[in-house]
């Protein structure tokens, strides 16, 4: 999830002929600003052809969808986890910090790279001055949060590889206490590796946004492309393929042992055959980015006058892309887990008393009631004459 050009904030004038590519985020720049100096820099519109003023405007619609359909389904794939009452798992727990930072980053992303991008077009002033302060708030948050779900991704596979590859020291090693402390670590080190972002830019006294670290070659092109592209794209997805390889190896070659297998192994493989689709999706939604921030950081956009605007139309496909990635957790599980599946009925048919109820006490499907419910009666009569 990484973009190519300016951080989409208006307000910001600068002339055309100075119009630089600069990269931000997984999500996309909406396109810089480019302002004539003679424009007023709050009224203007973008300097964009229509075609690409109207495809910016359907793209940041289907994201806006995207993102609520997201919000949603990951709230109820949280609270389907909570309403279970068994014991929760290594894979429950990492599932859960998924959800929710795929939610931070709908709801941090969506408002600067989608919602903004629908008033380009002669926004008012003081919507203007609004959105430049709400994006220079909510920029660096959606960058934690997006280097939060890669690596929460990279610790599931490293969690199916385990219990899969090496069972018997999953139960020492996959445990739910081992799931909290890594979500621990990677919601630390995700905060305090993004924290200097909120110092890329600031809000000047005439309510433009300018860069502020932005403006120092060295922070750009060491912290912006080279770090970011090793620590966001290229570390985590070398780590998704290798163990993903593995886990397919191991998968393969216990098809022929199926029958000997156990049923808590199977439900194993099942979970890692989700988590192979997921990571499918993952690497086929940040492909995009991943071929743009690699070109970003060799050069390739830095002497490019012409036809920008079709790579801030790829960027605008790449954060739809990015969008369904963080909306899809809830459907996968729906597909390939029966249990989730029955409990989300539930759900819908607003039996909540009659999911809360633990299995032990539930009745046997065979079991005759009549016997019980003329019991209960007799107890009841024999209270009555005792009182």
């Amino acid at each position: 999830l990484m973009t190519i050009g300016q951080l989409p904030i208006m307000g910001c004038s600068s002339s055309a002929e100075n119009f630089t590519f600069s990269s931000t985020t997984n999500w996309t720049s909406k396109g810089a600003v480019v302002f004539e100096e003679s424009l007023s820099p709050l009224l203007a519109a973008y300097s964009y052809p229509a075609s690409q003023f109207l495809f910016n405007v359907v793209c940041s619609v289907l994201m806006i969808v995207v993102a609520v359909v997201g919000l949603v389904s990951n709230a109820i794939f949280i609270h389907l986890f909570r309403r279970s009452n068994s014991t929760p798992t290594s894979m429950d727990i990492l599932l859960i910090g998924l959800a929710a930072a795929d939610n931070a980053l709908l709801l941090s992303g969506t408002p600067v790279y989608s919602v903004i991008a629908l008033y380009t077009y002669k926004p008012s002033e003081q919507l203007l001055k609004m959105m430049n302060h709400l994006t220079v708030t909510l920029y660096p948050i959606s960058m934690m949060a997006h280097c939060a779900s890669v690596w929460t991704m990279v610790s599931i596979s490293v969690e199916r590889y385990i219990a899969v590859c090496h069972p018997l020291a999953a139960r020492s090693l996959c445990s739910a206490r081992r799931s909290v402390a890594v979500l621990c670590v990677i919601t630390t080190m995700s905060v305090l590796y993004n924290f200097c972002r909120f110092w890329e830019y600031r809000i000047n006294d005439q309510n433009h946004v300018v860069p502020l670290l932005r403006s120092n070659e060295l922070y750009v092109q060491v912290f912006v492309h080279w770090m970011y592209f090793f620590t966001v794209f290229g570390l985590p997805l070398f780590t998704l393929a290798s163990v993903n390889c593995c886990i397919v190896h191991t998968i393969f070659r216990a098809r022929r042992l199926r029958a000997t297998m156990s049923r808590s192994q199977l439900r194993q493989h099942r979970l890692a055959v989700m988590m192979i689709v997921l990571v499918v999706i993952f690497f086929v939604s940040n492909t995009l980015a991943f071929v743009l921030n690699a070109l970003e950081a060799a050069g390739f956009f830095d002497n490019m006058k012409d036809d920008k605007y079709i790579f801030y139309c790829l960027m605008d496909v790449n954060n739809l892309l990015v969008e369904f990635n963080s909306s899809i957790n809830l459907y996968l599980y729906l597909i390939f887990c029966r249990r989730f599946r029955t409990r989300f009925c539930r759900m819908l048919r607003c039996l909540n008393t009659a999911s809360s109820l633990p299995l032990p006490f539930a009745f046997p499907a065979n079991a005759d009631k009549e016997p019980y419910s003329k019991t209960g009666l007799n107890l009841s009569i024999q209270r009555r004459n005792l009182n």
